[in-house]
């Protein structure tokens, strides 16, 4: 499956073989545009001590760069098996669980 993100949509395009099956290709309605919304309002109801300062000004574009700053692809094609790896290094012992838990974390400061 390949997937285009963009500003405010998405396509998905399967493909079998080897070459894209044109035909099966979706636009979705869901893209980055949208999830820089909802990663705001998720900021504002965990932190509604910050809402108003996040709201206020140029909120959607604050969001936008958290977004290209903290987000990131799965290093891995198999992305079940990377999240294994994580867990499996997590549940070794409690030094070990930490550090995964650390590699694996990004902070954010409220407001921005």
């Amino acid at each position: 499956i390949a997937v285009m993100l963009g500003h405010s949509t998405s396509h998905v395009l399967p493909v079998l073989g080897g070459k894209p099956v044109y035909a099966a290709a979706v636009r979705v309605e869901v893209a980055g545009l949208r999830m820089s919304e909802y990663l705001l309002n998720v900021l504002c109801l965990r932190n509604p001590q910050h809402a108003a300062a996040m709201r206020w000004g140029l909120p959607l574009r604050r969001a936008e760069e958290c977004k290209h700053m903290l987000c990131g692809v799965c290093p891995e094609i198999d992305y079940s098996a990377f999240l294994g790896r994580i867990a499996s290094q997590a549940s070794e012992d409690e030094k070990a669980a930490h550090e995964s838990r650390e590699k694996h974390t990004r902070y954010l400061q409220l407001p921005w």
